[in-house]
């Protein structure tokens, strides 16, 4: 099964926003963030989202680009991280190393 499918899979199970890029808003109701990746790229390199519940830093997701265009790596935590409800959430991306890349990043439903 592709990182596609099972990307379908849990969307149509849970529930799953997937955003690329900073963000930070209050999350109305419970969330966990489980996963990143690292989509497209001209070259090998380096995704690191830094996560923050409130003003508590709660972990970094680090994703590799292995080669060329279209690969996609993913970094899937541990343990994932409850957001609780009407909690600001703050996701921004600290670097990013592989040119023409997207980072996009998982909320699932709790």
């Amino acid at each position: 099964m592709g990182w596609e499918n099972a990307e379908a899979g849990i969307a149509a199970a849970v529930g799953v926003d997937m955003w690329s890029g900073n963000r930070m808003q209050v999350v109305p109701y419970p969330r966990r963030i489980m996963a990143a990746a690292l989509i497209g790229g001209d070259t090998v390199g380096v995704g690191k989202v830094d996560i923050y519940v409130g003003s508590v830093y709660r972990g970094t997701l680090t994703v590799t680009t292995a080669s060329q265009a279209l690969d996609k790596q993913k970094d899937i935590l541990p343990q994932s991280i409850v957001v609780p409800a009407n909690t600001m959430l703050h996701v921004f991306i600290t670097e990013v190393t592989a040119t023409n890349s997207t980072i996009n990043w998982f909320l699932f439903d709790r």
